[in-house]
């Protein structure tokens, strides 16, 4: 639980048109499964680090970071997730560090689930804006390709999972949105905090975006357009200690894209509601408040809905979301209706938390204005025992 802020600016030197551009001064970060020591371990949780650049240079039994990427197609029933783990949460049951989780369902509801593991991870990042992350090992030669910062990203799966299935294909995120911290400032912002909890990071490189999957799952094809979007998260603790629950949902419907994290702290105890609202490409809403008898304006409601056909096996017995964003200065109000289409994926009966991923569909827009539709994606999760922090 240790915090190291590090500052690392790049400087540019103007160079005569008539030369040749240089090539890309870049940094690496490597990590080994081995590279887990005891005590404690620095984490950058500088605003200004870039969004991709990797925030640990150790691992030990706590701290974590993982790449995170989404999508969800057009048809809201069939989706994907991607995870390039640094995470030491798995080594009591034997399983190292260094992993990839991949999960995935198909239109008809089938949903396929992956881990692969890997014996090194390397993050290099350029002043040109590129970030390459590798996870390499015997089960695997997978990456991920980051462009102009945040632009784009190109992930390239090549691995065999714990369980012997092959994972392979690839998917690529063009964004539509601004990189953002948990406030909804936009990327780069020295005043902006990227902590959306205590002792939680939270960055969205790309809060929304444009989807290309085209999978391979033990020989079974899973290709689809859509939307989706990356997230990244630190922490010096597991979610097992610093989570009581919480509920995320990212939805694109006409020219809106939103995202909306309630998040409850087990270090505190306290809610934490973070969303934010673009059109356009334009941020038009950004609120750090949950909507009350006091506070009803510059604020956000989550609210749980019953009564659909998908809802997860736990003991959440919600089927979508209704998501209200109030403005303050002008009274605008901005309502959406989520539905859970599949499950994506859903921890198994027994483990400490009770975690479900859905696609959706999603319907809303301005109240009194014109209603637009779109794919949507969300998970639910509730830690069953808070592990208490020595």
């Amino acid at each position: 639980m240790h915090f190291l802020n590090l500052y690392s600016l790049f400087l540019g030197t103007l160079i005569p048109a008539i030369l040749a551009a240089p090539s890309p001064r870049c940094e690496t970060n490597i990590i080994t499964s081995k590279d887990v020591i005891k005590g404690s371990v620095p984490i950058n949780a500088s605003p200004l680090l870039p969004f991709q650049s990797a925030a640990l240079t150790q691992l030990n039994t706590t701290a974590w970071e993982y790449w995170y990427f989404d999508g969800v197609s057009h048809s809201t029933s069939a989706g994907v997730t991607i995870a390039f783990f640094r995470d030491p949460s798995l080594m009591a049951g034997g399983l190292g560090p260094l992993r990839m989780g991949v999960d995935a369902v198909w239109e008809n509801g089938t949903w396929f689930s992956a881990m692969i593991l890997a014996d090194d991870s390397t993050i290099e990042t350029c002043d040109d804006g590129t970030t390459i992350g590798r996870w390499k090992g015997p089960q695997t030669n997978s990456s991920f390709e980051f462009k102009e910062g945040n632009a784009e990203v190109k992930i390239n799966l090549d691995g065999i999972s714990i369980t012997g299935d092959k994972v392979k294909g690839l998917f690529t995120l063009k964004s539509i949105s601004n990189p953002r911290y948990p406030t909804g400032e936009t990327f780069p912002n020295a005043k902006a905090s990227p902590f959306m909890a205590p002792l939680l990071l939270w960055n969205e490189g790309i809060p929304a975006g444009d989807v290309n999957a085209d999978l391979s799952f033990n020989g079974a094809k899973l290709a689809f357009k859509g939307i989706g979007g990356t997230d990244r998260n630190v922490a010096p603790y597991i979610w097992d200690f610093i989570a009581d629950r919480w509920w995320w949902v990212r939805s694109v419907a006409g020219p809106y894209s939103f995202v909306l994290w309630k998040f409850v702290s087990a270090v505190d105890g306290k809610t934490y509601v973070w969303s934010y609202l673009e059109e356009y490409r334009r941020p038009i809403f950004r609120s750090s408040n949950e909507c009350t008898r006091e506070t009803d304006s510059g604020c956000a409601v989550l609210t749980l809905t019953e009564g659909g056909k998908i809802k997860g096996g736990f003991r959440d017995p919600s089927s979508g979301f209704k998501v209200e964003l109030r403005e303050k200065w002008k009274g605008r109000k901005w309502v959406f209706d989520i539905e859970h289409v599949n499950i994506v994926f859903e921890a198994p009966q027994g483990r400490n938390n009770e975690y479900t991923r859905f696609v959706n569909s999603v319907k809303g827009g301005e109240v009194g204005c014109k209603q637009y539709e779109g794919p949507s994606k969300s998970e639910q999760n509730r830690i069953t025992e808070v592990i208490p922090m020595i």
